[in-house]
């Protein structure tokens, strides 16, 4: 019976070792996710998100889609702010002693509040510029959305 309580207690020790390795694996996994962008400045990305949707735009309309989206850069700038801040937080919280549930769906729920917001200017801009586009570039825009970022339009 002795031995047995010793296998036991080896057996415990291992899986305690295991869950351990587990949550430390899926911490760093998650601060990882939430960092990536962290050395890239806010402006670079609010920059870089910019560039992503004018690629899909024929090149001799895109000063004009450009024009229009610039003009809310600054307040997408500030929501990647913010968004940073708040992922800090959240894998600060995460690696705390003790899991501080509501304040990290807090800052989840703000994360995408401001997503969402940041989303709302980039689609109110694209319909305030589209409506300066021929209909032919249009019809670009509608195919590359089609091509890259596999957006199911049909059934």
């Amino acid at each position: 019976m002795i031995r047995s309580l010793a296998q036991n207690n080896r057996l415990l020790s291992l899986v305690f070792v295991l869950s351990l390795g587990a949550n430390v694996a899926c911490l760093c996994f998650f601060a990882a996710i939430m960092l990536k962008n962290s050395h890239k400045s806010i402006e670079q990305q609010a920059e870089q998100r910019l560039e992503s949707v004018l690629k899909l735009i024929p090149e001799n309309s895109r000063p004009r889609v450009r024009e229009e989206m610039q003009t809310n850069l600054d307040t997408v700038a500030d929501n990647l702010k913010t968004i940073r801040t708040e992922r800090r937080k959240i894998a600060g919280l995460l690696s705390a002693e003790t899991v501080d549930d509501p304040a990290i769906r807090e800052s989840f729920t703000r994360i995408r509040q401001l997503t969402s917001e940041s989303q709302r200017i980039y689609q109110e801009a694209m319909v305030a510029a589209a409506a300066k586009l021929p209909q032919e570039d249009r019809r670009k825009m509608v195919d590359n959305l089609k091509k890259h970022r596999k957006i199911a339009m049909e059934d």
